[in-house]
């Protein structure tokens, strides 16, 4: 927060700070906007400043910034991204929507510049539209809070009618000769790049547990197979804002040429208490450790063996550089683990984040003794090289600190478990994370002690005993 000092020497040398892309949103927050003459100076100045990045756009789309023109600014900005950039970011714009200034409250948002955007963008890709049409679905579903239900249901009305000016759209419906209930293929809902033909009945199950969730695999055009889970009674909004942090944080880190064989397993909330997942075939890291008794490695041998020369413990080389890059989890007790054969290691349910955590001192990472001896012990090339991995991987998602905590500013009035119950603090909690405080240099030393801190801690050993005899007796 600048001080009304720091305030004035920004607005004296606004000119000059033009040429700085970074200087306009802590521009914009030195304006008066109480005062029409300054508004209207600041507003004649956005033309005049450098492109700003889409981190910075994000944030002047925030409860922040009312301001019509300096949305439509925002909104402008975010033209120049393509639809996969997009897709990464539509969760938080949909929610975005809740900011947008109209002036009158029964308008159609004729004014919105942020809504026409995203409609024009999801009726080009159905992908995006997909994902749109389910973002605006659960907003009208969900019942805490009756003005943002109505703002939605004006939205999605526009959408549909704007869809409806669409000649092949319009003429299918009008056509009997095709009925909707017959397409096929059909787009994957939960995918939409798969097209789907059936479902094989034999792979398909109910699990036992409280909710009973519903496991379908379906049968893809291209000859592959699609399982996903759909849960009712469960929320995974949650769930859905993780993974959409983690594929962001995928698609930076490819962008260094650093793949960490991270596994963004799809998920979509259809509403409040109800959604879907991709099923990814895989093993509980708990339960790999009972099967093969508490020795990765033998899980790997039994999969993926190898007798070529240079494979390092008569496993795929590949398995095993796999299993490296993925092993930098966070804290998860070990049934929230996934292993699968091929060596990616991945996190399900994610029902705590943000520090909440029903175990006493959680560790900052899990970073059990098993993983180490996996890698092949705290010696060993492969832990060496994790650790590097670690630290390249810590660095880079620093350097895009500003656009992870812009997302999650834009979700903090959404009714997520986790923000909602101290939303002021989540993105706090967030930018802990990063010691954006320190320089690169301290900021690599202190993750360095985090592992080693992770790697030596008892008590999270003694909670995952405790954890395994209550899941034993609950049985």
């Amino acid at each position: 927060t600048l001080t009304p000092e720091e305030k004035d020497l920004v607005w004296k040398f606004r000119f000059y700070l033009t040429r700085e892309k970074r200087a306009l949103t802590k521009f914009l927050k030195c304006v008066v906007w109480t005062d029409s003459i300054e508004v209207r100076q600041a507003v004649d100045l956005l033309p005049l400043w450098a492109d700003i990045n889409v981190d910075d756009a994000l944030e002047l789309l925030g409860k922040d910034f009312e301001n019509k023109s300096v949305r439509s600014y925002a909104v402008n900005q975010l033209r120049k991204a393509d639809d996969d950039d997009l897709l990464l970011y539509l969760l938080q714009l949909v929610q975005a929507l809740k900011f947008e200034f109209v002036e009158d409250k029964d308008a159609e948002f004729d004014n919105s510049s942020l809504l026409q955007f995203l409609i024009d963008r999801a009726i080009k890709n159905h992908v995006l539209g997909t994902y749109f049409y389910w973002y605006l679905m659960v907003e009208l579903q969900d019942l805490q809070d009756l003005n943002n239900r109505k703002l939605y249901a004006k939205v999605a009305f526009r959408y549909f009618q704007d869809l409806l000016q669409i000649d092949h759209f319009r003429s299918r419906l009008n056509d009997p000769k095709k009925p909707i209930l017959k397409v096929n293929p059909l787009q994957l809902l939960l995918d939409p790049s798969k097209d789907i033909v059936g479902i094989d009945p034999a792979k398909s199950t109910i699990f036992n547990s409280s909710l009973a969730p519903l496991k379908i695999c379906f049968l893809c055009k291209d000859n592959t197979e699609y399982p996903i889970i759909f849960k009712y009674g469960d929320d995974l909004r949650q769930d859905q804002l993780v993974i959409q942090i983690i594929s962001l944080m995928d698609r930076l880190l490819l962008k260094e040429n650093l793949d960490l064989k991270l596994t963004p397993y799809k998920v979509m909330a259809t509403g409040p208490d109800q959604g879907m997942m991709q099923f990814i075939p895989s093993q509980s890291l708990a339960a790999v450790l009972n099967d093969h008794q508490n020795n990765v490695l033998s899980f790997f041998r039994q999969h993926h063996p190898s007798n070529v020369p240079g494979s390092v413990y008569g496993i795929d080389p590949k398995v095993m550089e796999t299993y490296t890059r993925s092993c930098g989890v966070g804290d998860r007790h070990l049934d929230n683990l996934l292993l699968s054969p091929d060596g990616h290691l991945f996190h399900v349910d994610f029902g705590f984040i943000l520090g909440r955590d029903p175990k006493p001192f959680p560790p900052p990472m899990k970073l059990c003794k098993e993983m180490i001896e996996a890698m092949g012990g705290a010696n060993s090339p492969h832990y060496a090289q994790f650790q590097q991995y670690c630290y390249t991987a810590f660095t880079t998602l620093r350097r895009n600190a500003n656009l992870i905590l812009n997302l999650f500013s834009l979700m903090v009035d959404a009714n997520i478990t986790d923000i909602k119950n101290e939303p002021e603090k989540a993105v706090m909690k967030v930018q802990e994370k990063f010691r954006l405080d320190l320089t690169e240099e301290a900021a690599i030393a202190y993750f360095r002690g985090l592992i080693s801190e992770s790697v030596n801690a008892l008590f999270p050993q003694i909670m995952e005993t405790v954890h395994k005899w209550a899941q034993y007796w609950r049985r």
